[in-house]
């Protein structure tokens, strides 16, 4: 929580910042007002060097590295890990400071929190995103990456991901359920179905809900935080039926309520207590870490009640501080044009066209075409724009939608005491943020 706190102070001070030096610059650009340092590296007539550093959080590009370096000969890729659940403040750190990577990979979720800074190149520059290469790329994921005025571009999409319902098929099967994925989808697109089948794997000892806020999770996965005008987007009907039906499963104890990260949540997973859990794409990859003895039990589908869910998706940086932009460039496109891997929805349209022509079967999940699955939901999921405020009052909104929980209280009265309190918490940097766009119009 103190980091969710300086966070927040951060970008209110970062606002203010860019907004008083816009007054008196007129029209000039967002990076030439941030508080990223004015001292930045030149190479002048030294030949640049033949590496890049890569900072990201999954494990997506060993192989891609790999294989960059085998087509670019002499060039060498070092990839560093980064935590995922750090990685915004050390990038934001590395900005600040100076000492950055190449490449920085950062999740769809938190792109709000750079949208508003300097210190990355716009990748919308001479050399950069072409047009024949833009014409690849899925329209909603390259709006997201561009800056709040629009005029920059300053990340490149790289994968996507809807959320699902990854299931134990048998024992759907033992307990007269629908067992295949079309069929069990559109068996629990009803709430009451959905209630019962909770409670009669309950009396088994077995949960379909991991948490009693997943009716939150699959509501909110559809709705942003903020609409377009930075004003809280969550007070409805949709949002306001998933609380209800999530006090329902408090009442009733239907949920195991154990973090899927902890050794309780993952033996859960292998015993077959946790008959259902709710993850992206990249869920399928994570079960079977978890749990390898149960290969060719589990399926996927879409999530319950007809909801059409995003998880997450990746992006590429390149802060202005790399030693090696041409090069950074060339593995940032690289990886890009051939994110072609079971499991993943690339933000390059051809290359889902790709995958889904050699028509693979997922062993782990019992020879199903998975990842036709994953590009058909795509299709219909909302890949939203994230704001500056997202990561903080996200974290806000969930303590108290999490109190609202324990204490029962009203859904239409809950999510407008919500509304109240966190508009009235970024109504000054809305206000900057608005005069900004105003000024730059």
């Amino acid at each position: 929580m103190i980091q969710v706190r300086l966070s927040y102070r951060h970008l209110l001070a970062t606002l203010i910042v860019c907004f008083f030096a816009l007054l008196l610059s007129g029209c000039a650009r967002t990076e030439k007002v941030s508080t990223w340092p004015r001292e930045h590296k030149t190479l002048g007539k030294e030949v640049a060097p033949q590496e890049i550093t890569i900072w990201a959080y999954s494990e997506n590009y060993k192989q891609l590295a790999e294989k960059f370096e085998k087509n670019h000969q002499g060039v060498k890729v070092h990839i560093k890990r980064i935590n995922y659940h750090d990685h915004v403040n050390v990038y934001r750190e590395a900005l600040v400071s100076g000492s950055t990577p190449d490449v920085m990979e950062v999740d769809h979720m938190v792109l709000g929190e750079f949208s508003v800074i300097d210190g990355l190149v716009d990748l919308k520059g001479e050399g950069y995103l072409e047009d024949k290469l833009k014409n690849t790329m899925s329209i909603p994921l390259l709006k997201a990456a561009h800056s709040l005025d629009n005029e920059r571009l300053f990340a490149l999409p790289i994968s996507t991901s809807p959320l699902l319902t990854y299931y134990r098929k048998d024992i759907m099967e033992k307990y007269g359920y629908p067992s295949e994925p079309e069929e069990l989808a559109k068996y629990l697109e009803s709430e009451e179905r959905l209630l019962a089948m909770a409670i009669r794997l309950r009396q088994e000892g077995i949960y379909m809900m991991q948490d009693v806020t997943n009716p939150l999770d699959w509501a909110e996965s559809a709705i942003p935080l903020f609409d377009n005008m930075y004003m809280f987007n969550r007070n409805n009907v949709h949002i306001a039926r998933a609380f209800e039906l999530s006090q329902k499963l408090k009442e009733s104890d239907l949920a195991l309520n154990i973090p899927l990260r902890t050794k309780a949540g993952k033996e859960a997973v292998r015993s077959g207590h946790q008959a259902m859990v709710y993850l992206g794409t990249w869920g399928e990859k994570r079960l079977r870490e978890i749990a390898p003895e149960t290969k060719g039990l589990w399926r996927a589908t879409k999530l319950p009640l007809g909801t059409y869910g995003f998880s997450d998706g990746t992006y590429f940086m390149m802060p202005k501080m790399s030693n090696n932009k041409q090069l950074a460039w060339e593995f940032m496109k690289y990886v890009y044009e051939h994110m072609d891997q079971d499991g993943l929805v690339a933000a390059h349209l051809p290359s889902r066209l790709h995958l889904l022509e050699q028509s693979s079967r997922s062993e782990f999940l019992g020879g199903q075409h998975a990842n036709e699955l994953y590009m058909k939901l795509t299709n219909h999921i909302v890949e939203y724009r994230p704001t500056p405020f997202d990561v903080d009052m996200e974290e806000k909104y969930r303590a108290r939608r999490q109190q609202a929980i324990d204490d029962n209280s009203k859904p239409y009265d809950t999510l407008s005491s919500i509304e109240h309190a966190i508009n009235a918490e970024v109504r000054q940097s809305r206000k900057i943020l608005m005069d900004m766009m105003s000024v730059r119009r």
